[in-house]
């Protein structure tokens, strides 16, 4: 994902340039037409004020939390950190799930991210956390449905046995 905020960077920066070096030379173009590039230009340097800014904005969050993150990540003292996703359901038959998970070393932060499908109320609350799965529970019937999860911790390694 880093290299497509990288690529989407350079490419506003030089459509920026070229449009300003190609519409003071070329008079073919319509004024409505250099309006709306204009126009275009000044969206594009707003949205990009806009990220830079406020990093932790309602529409990057959004994104952030639909991007599926699983596999295996370094931090910056090169110790490793796992993330897995998923997702569960919860109706008012059951008030609530056990989600199994892989095995961690030890119990991994989970975070509920968001519904999926159904009601999407109040996200449901997390009751016990261990190193192979996690409860949740719901408290009313707007809490129902399907709801996205993310683990982040250190996952037991698989150790294969030669014969």
């Amino acid at each position: 994902m880093k290299y497509f905020y990288i690529f989407g960077n350079i490419c506003s920066i030089l459509s920026f340039l070229a449009a300003i070096l190609v519409l003071p030379e070329n008079t073919e173009i319509l004024i409505s037409a250099q309006w709306f590039i204009l126009l275009l230009i000044l969206l594009t340097i707003l949205f990009w004020l806009f990220f830079y800014l406020k990093p932790q904005n309602p529409i990057a969050n959004i994104i952030d939390s639909r991007i599926n993150f699983t596999g295996e990540y370094s931090d910056t003292q090169n110790q490793t950190q796992d993330i897995i996703e998923g997702v569960f359901d919860v109706n008012t038959s059951n008030w609530g799930t056990r989600v199994m998970l892989p095995p961690f070393e030890d119990k991994p932060n989970i975070r509920i991210l968001y519904c999926t499908y159904g009601d999407g109320g109040d996200t449901p609350l997390i009751e016990e956390v261990t190193a192979d799965y996690f409860k949740v529970k719901i408290n009313s019937s707007t809490q129902t449905g399907t709801w996205k999860w993310r683990a982040r911790g250190k996952l037991l390694k698989v150790q294969s046995q030669e014969q």
